[in-house]
């Protein structure tokens, strides 16, 4: 299985305040969605929004890097392997398992566990608002202090369970289940004011601005972006998911939540359908 790489890792952690870094960070590299989707303060629930890909195409790049790390995320985290018990107690949760597996796939998963990993950083103001600028809004709507202002993201324990593939173990579908990543704000931050602000940039599409304006509660939604040829929505049970495909070759991905816990299925092999897998759960 390896271990989560650095691109994992910052995948899980991107929890952007709210809407400022779903603009700042997850529209600047839209095109690797599937790996940034986390992007809430605390997520509690899933809701869509529709993009498009002409509007993805429209957005153009920071002049620099918009992010400064105060603490790095690590290079990597590995994860350790560790029986079914041993993996509940550390998360403090019982995992769920995929039931009805196809016959080409080891029915004992293979469990392994990483420890909860915290990172710090800050915006790098000037390039934040040239952005925003950039996008048809006004970069003052980021307020001064902001300026060396860190905020702190909280990685949980992730719980994974590998269902090899019987002929070929390096294939195989990856379940991962974990509480909600947290991100930390300052309180002299008002995030709402922000927000209020960004969804006035010329560059959205009404559409998508009525979409983010109603989101009620913003700060506890993980907002999953649909975009055609992308991915699309599911249902798993009375749950909304987004499933993800295209990311690097075979590779694809289900993403859902249920009772404030995150679960992400992915797999390498072409011809499983993660959404039949995930009604297959117990």
């Amino acid at each position: 299985m390896g271990t989560m790489d650095r691109r994992a890792w910052i995948g899980f952690s991107a929890l952007a305040a709210g809407v400022l870094i779903l603009l700042l960070v997850i529209f600047a590299s839209v095109r690797n969605a599937g790996q940034q989707f986390l992007n809430l303060f605390r997520v509690q629930e899933v809701q869509t929004v529709q993009l498009t890909q002409e509007f993805l195409d429209s957005l153009p790049e920071p002049d620099a890097e918009l992010i400064q790390w105060v603490e790095e995320p690590p290079d990597d985290v590995e994860p350790r392997e560790v029986s079914l018990s041993e993996a509940e107690e550390f998360l403090g949760f019982a995992l769920v398992q995929l039931t009805g597996l196809p016959d080409s796939l080891q029915t004992d998963p293979e469990i392994r566990v990483t420890d909860e990993v915290q990172a710090a950083f800050t915006l790098d103001l000037p390039v934040a608002r040239n952005y925003i600028w950039a996008l048809g809004g006004d970069g003052a709507i980021l307020p001064d202090n902001l300026e060396g202002a860190v905020f702190r993201v909280t990685m949980p324990q992730v719980g994974m369970l590998f269902y090899a593939d019987k002929e070929n173990p390096e294939q195989g579908v990856r379940y991962m289940q974990t509480t909600s990543p947290t991100l930390g704000v300052p309180d002299d931050i008002d995030m709402n004011a922000i927000r209020v602000g960004l969804l006035e940039i010329e560059i959205l599409p009404p559409e998508l601005a009525a979409q983010l304006r109603a989101v009620e509660d913003w700060e506890s939604t993980l907002l999953l972006p649909l975009v055609e040829g992308m991915s699309e929505e599911v249902s798993v049970g009375s749950a909304t998911g987004v499933r993800f495909f295209g990311l690097d070759d075979d590779d694809r991905m289900l993403v859902w939540v249920d009772e404030g816990r995150i679960h992400v299925l992915t797999t390498n092999m072409p011809d499983l359908d993660l959404a039949a897998l995930a009604e297959n759960v117990k």
